[in-house]
């Protein structure tokens, strides 16, 4: 099923995330369908990669020895038998669920309408920020909102 949106107000879209992405990266922004988050760090910014879709976008970056990658979507599989769980975190003033699996951190909430995940990778697994969950769910904290193609219709 379509998620129903809620476009953030056009007031809170970070200018300066989103001149810090390249002329692609941007333009992808521009034709996303769900809002885009991009953590506000000018050396993940710089090497950003957006990609979007007919109800998705994702944003994948590396810096130091971190890679991160983030997915937005705004579709949802509901199966009448099973009810939602609520998550055991907060990300972002949201119920979230954070798990870690091969090395990789992902915490995963609704914000916006909208299902996000943030994706924690170190190159080395002994990397502090690879210990425990306190890094992903931090970094998802720095997410800033850049803009998509319902923003301008607001």
């Amino acid at each position: 099923m379509s998620r129903i949106v809620a476009w953030p107000d056009s007031t809170t879209r970070n200018t300066t995330a989103y001149e810090s992405l390249d002329t692609a990266a941007r333009r992808n922004v521009d034709d996303a369908p769900v809002p885009v988050l991009v953590p506000d760090d000018p050396k993940l910014l710089a090497s950003a990669i957006v990609t979007t879709g007919t109800h998705w976008a994702a944003v994948a970056t590396a810096a130091a020895g971190q890679h991160v990658s983030i997915q937005m979507s705004g579709q949802a599989k509901v199966y009448p038998h099973i009810k939602a769980a609520q998550g055991t975190y907060e990300v972002r003033g949201h119920a979230a669920f954070v798990t870690h699996n091969e090395g990789v951190w992902v915490a995963s909430w609704i914000e916006n309408g909208v299902a996000y995940n943030i994706e924690l990778e170190c190159a080395d697994l002994k990397d502090v920020a690879c210990q425990d969950s306190a890094a992903v769910v931090a970094l998802a904290e720095t997410l800033r909102f850049v803009g998509g193609r319902g923003e301008v219709q607001q």
